[in-house]
């Protein structure tokens, strides 16, 4: 892919954010390459999900745990943690639940 290439996703939701992690991941983008475009003053779209890219997200939406969510675990599985880079999201997730 040219390096001058901006992939432009619509929508700053689980669904713009996973497009975004698996173009990194299984395509080999860069993420400077991908523009998420949010209408929404809040994004998350339907995950109550808050934050920036400079501050981390945070998604309340704790429904999406269920044991039928095992693609959400395997994404989350191969973003490295904002706090901890040696753990996955998932990882920094599980431990926070196992905490409280």
């Amino acid at each position: 892919m040219p390096s001058e290439r901006l992939i432009h996703i619509v929508g700053a939701g689980i669904a713009g954010l996973a497009s975004a992690a698996f173009l990194i991941r299984d395509g080999g983008v860069p993420g400077r390459q991908i523009r998420l475009l949010e209408a929404a003053p809040q994004p998350g779209g339907s995950l109550d999900a808050a934050g920036s890219a400079s501050q981390g997200y945070s998604m309340r939406g704790s429904r999406m745990f269920g044991p039928a969510y095992v693609l959400m675990y395997e994404l989350l599985d191969a973003i490295p943690s904002f706090d901890d880079p040696a753990k996955s999201v998932a990882e920094d997730t599980f431990a926070f639940w196992q905490s409280a």
